[in-house]
């Protein structure tokens, strides 16, 4: 039992002797000695297959092996891209095998639902790896959401005091803008903004969300002179509401840019490539779009 003891101090594996998981740590070495040493992602995805199977009425084994899965797929890759004998081959094994976003994203719902299935995970590793698996999911499903379904109305105050509602500005597309003006990204976005709102006037609807992080009681009276002095003449939304949007589209990086059609579905192709609709790139995208729409 000492020796078992040591193993693990030297490994940091904690056991995972809780409901639902095989009787003995006897089991995960084997997996992990098999998913360090393959050289080939054929049979590394065959391990996948295999464990999935074989552990499928044992969510928190099953768990702590996707996370060895995810852990050890980019070495897996490069030792199966080195051992590839031509460059064509080696781009074939990426493309075939390399994390694209909908295999990331699928395989995040998966591990997802197996996580949701566990009452207790013992193992500090494990359960930060499962709330961030389960974390990413809700943020998945929501834009998967926001491009099928639209996007849900909800009631904001402009900075002018006025109430209003997302869903009124469904009859052109809506560009929501979340921003920062110490972000200098975000800075440097406003003048394309401008340009995008003459261009498209009539077509187009702006609406900056300004999120703060500052609890200075000046910041309104800034933010609205800013605004006043650069003709951002769109409609802005300030305050805790902003932060309350800012959580609920899960935005996580500034500026962020969300363009949706008349109809309220989402546009954005990826949240990964969001400098599509940044910069110059902002103005063909958005002519791409509206092109589209016609």
């Amino acid at each position: 039992m000492k020796a078992t003891i040591l193993i693990w101090l030297l490994t940091g594996f904690v056991p995972l002797f809780a409901q639902n998981t095989p009787d003995s740590t006897a089991w995960y070495f084997p997996w992990v000695q098999r998913m360090e040493q393959t050289n080939s992602m054929q049979e590394y995805q065959t391990m996948r297959k295999e464990f999935e199977e074989k552990y499928r009425n044992h969510p928190l084994a099953l768990l702590r092996l996707y996370a060895l899965y995810e852990e050890n797929l980019d070495k897996a890759l490069v030792r199966s891209v080195k051992s590839a004998k031509s460059e064509k081959k080696q781009r074939e094994i990426v493309e075939k095998y390399g994390w694209s976003r909908d295999r990331w994203q699928d395989f995040v719902l998966t591990v997802a639902d197996v996580a949701s299935k566990i009452d207790t995970i013992p193992d500090v590793r494990l359960r930060n790896f499962a709330r961030m698996m389960k974390e990413s999911a809700e943020r998945i499903r929501f834009y998967r959401r926001l491009r099928t379904a639209g996007a849900p109305d909800f009631q904001f105050t402009d900075l002018r005091g006025k109430v209003r509602h997302f869903s009124e500005f469904k009859d052109r597309f809506v560009l929501l803008f979340f921003w920062n003006r110490h972000s200098v990204p975000c800075m440097e976005e406003l003048p394309y903004l401008k340009k995008a709102q003459q261009i498209y006037a009539g077509k187009l609807q702006v609406i900056g969300v300004y999120v703060s992080f500052l609890q200075d009681p000046m910041e309104k009276e800034i933010v609205q002179n800013l605004i006043k002095e650069m003709g951002l003449n769109w409609v802005h939304i300030f305050g805790p509401q902003s932060k309350a949007l800012k959580k609920r589209f899960f935005i996580l990086t500034f500026p962020t840019n969300l363009v949706f059609n008349p109809q309220g579905k989402l546009l954005n192709e990826s949240l990964d490539r969001r400098g599509e609709l940044q910069s110059e790139k902002l103005l063909s995208t958005l002519k791409r779009f509206l092109n589209a729409q016609e």
